[in-house]
């Protein structure tokens, strides 16, 4: 037998076997902890799993209890009204919906003669409902009547404009605000105590028991004056300070929001059986889902949406799908003016019509009955603000919505709707559109309707604004020598004063301007009583008379001097 010889080689190969034999063994050593690794990840996941499960439903339930709904009392709906839905209706938009025009009175009353012009003609074109927001132009009584303004309306107007609205067939809803927007009462000394924050009339504090008093007999008074109504809009909208007082701010302000409404609909649920309390909706659009769903509120009032954009710019998918499982049934408002601008002087027509086409498009589709579409019309953004559209020239935009809801032209095309509406203006021609209205605004004061006369007052404003201020800012800023400068130091040269001065013809246009004031109120007082017609007048035609005044005024200043200093100026 030959000897072992331990070569080199030998020796290489054996520890490259030993060293494989190794390499096995650690690769199933790592391999059987990287499965006990997935094995325990696993579980531990779906352990944390069941923990976070059971963490989810107890911080549920304790942010439920955080936010009060346990403590919101348990309300049946009480509401079953045997005229609405009818046999055609289950669901989204027939022609069962209510057709609502929104008349804001707020500080700024329509006559009586002109209503009774315009409201024959929105019922011919499908106006079933007029929703009326009195605010300080209601005639309330004894304790309450320094509510009313000193220009409101009193009990035998109102009796004549419901007498009116029973004779064309149209329902009225007044509406009277209960928590936000509460500045026509709680400015006055008598309410201020009522105020949530002392310096901010705005909200009511609901905390304070003299509250839901006041509320109780502005309602009590306002249903007296409209006998046999089913429906009454409590407000509800923009509440800014809920909850900001001492008192209050215990208390979470959904609950608080919560709390103060349906107690204000249960009171009108005891007194009025037969009638609905309605609410915007703006102020639950930030309340969570559950919240919503499981809060009594939706049990006593009705929910009027509204959104004046594109309706899914405030009103999300998801939101409207929320509000469509928590209420039986909804209201929806576009608006055809109030809601561009708040000093504008027209509704921007395409913006409004395109407004309630979204609506009528969100909502065809409804899973639940939509009892009406509103078309609101706000105569300023609250009580404190100047006055925005006027009503007589913003009919033509609410025509053109009217139409597109009515009825009988629901489902007709935009030709076949604005073929209608150009034979409701009863214009001469009818071959604008709405984007040639862009061009050509004058068109619509040549139409006959109520409300042309002011459209073309309106109209003219805008040309003689347009004219002074181009005037203005180039005496004033485009050339050198009635600048500000050039008369605070009273150095300029008089002969190119004058002759720009009477090249711009400013004295012309200043009398053309104090003529047109002349005229508009003349105009303005068929449709508006004499506090409105001046208060537009000192909004609008005022700033330009006071423009060209001024300039004048420093013409003639500066005409009296003949001696200038020398450099530099004093």
């Amino acid at each position: 037998m030959g000897k072992f010889i331990n070569t080199p080689s030998v020796r290489f190969r054996r520890i490259w076997q030993g060293r494989n034999r190794e390499v096995g063994r650690s690769t199933m050593v790592r391999g059987l902890r990287v499965k006990v690794i997935i094995v325990f990840g696993v579980t531990l996941i779906v352990f944390l799993w069941l923990i976070s499960m059971q963490s989810i439903e107890s911080w549920r339930q304790t942010n439920l209890k955080q936010v009060g709904l346990h403590e919101l009392p348990s309300v049946e709906s009480p509401y079953i009204d045997p005229t609405f839905p009818k046999k055609n209706q289950d669901r989204g938009f027939t022609e069962d919906t209510l057709r609502v025009f929104h008349l804001d009175l707020k500080g700024a009353p329509p006559t009586l003669e002109y209503l009774r012009r315009l409201l024959p003609l929105l019922a011919t074109y499908g106006c079933d409902t007029i929703l009326i927001e009195y605010e300080d132009m209601f005639p309330y009584w004894d304790a309450l009547v320094n509510i009313s303004a000193r220009n409101a309306y009193k009990r035998q107007d109102i009796r004549k404009l419901l007498s009116w609205t029973h004779d064309l067939g149209m329902q009225v809803i007044p509406l009277v605000q209960t928590f936000g927007h509460m500045e026509h009462v709680l400015k006055l000394n008598d309410w201020k105590h009522l105020r949530e924050l002392p310096d901010f009339p705005s909200d009511l504090c609901p905390s304070n028991s003299g509250s839901i008093q006041l509320i109780e007999e502005m309602i009590t008074q306002v249903v007296m004056m409209h006998p046999g109504i089913k429906y009454i809009h409590i407000g509800g909208d923009e509440v800014i300070h809920v909850g900001a007082c001492r008192s209050c701010s215990r208390t979470n302000p959904w609950i608080l929001y919560s709390k103060h409404i349906t107690e204000v609909a249960q009171m009108i649920r005891r007194k009025y059986p037969e009638m609905t309390p309605i609410i915007w909706d703006d102020m639950m659009r930030q309340w969570n889902p559950e919240f919503l769903t499981n809060n009594p509120l939706k049990n006593v009032v009705e929910v009027m949406v509204w959104d004046y954009v594109d309706v899914n710019n405030l009103i999300t998918p998801m939101l409207w799908h929320w509000y469509t499982n928590a209420f039986k049934r909804i209201w929806v408002a576009s608006a055809f003016k109030g809601a561009d601008l708040s000093t504008a002087d027209f509704p921007n027509l395409e913006v409004r019509y395109r407004n309630t086409k979204a609506w009528l498009k969100k909502i065809d589709d409804a899973k639940i009955p939509i009892a009406g579409f509103v078309l609101t019309g706000w105569s300023r953004y609250d009580h404190f603000a100047v006055l925005c559209e006027l009503l007589p020239p913003s009919v033509p935009s609410l025509l053109l919505n009217m139409i597109s809801i009515s009825k009988k032209h629901v489902s007709s095309s935009d030709e076949k709707k604005l073929s209608v509406w150009k034979e409701a203006l009863k214009c001469p021609s009818s071959s604008f559109t709405l984007e040639s209205l862009k061009e050509d605004q004058n068109i619509l004061t040549k139409c006959d309707y109520p409300g042309a006369e002011v459209y073309g007052i309106v109209l003219h404003y805008l040309i003689l604004k347009a004219k002074t201020d181009t005037l203005y800012d180039t005496m004033t800023k485009n050339k050198a020598w009635l600048t500000p400068y050039n008369v605070n130091h009273n150095f300029s040269n008089i002969w190119r004063i004058v002759q720009d001065y009477t090249y711009m013809k400013t004295y012309t246009l200043l009398l053309d301007i104090r003529k047109f004031n002349r005229l508009s109120k003349t105009v303005l007082e068929k449709y508006f009583d004499t506090y409105t017609a001046n208060e537009w007048l000192e909004q609008k035609i005022s700033p330009l008379d006071k423009k060209l005044q001024t300039l004048g005024d420093s013409v003639e200043k500066l005409l009296n001097i003949s001696i200038w200093p020398r450099r530099p100026i004093p």
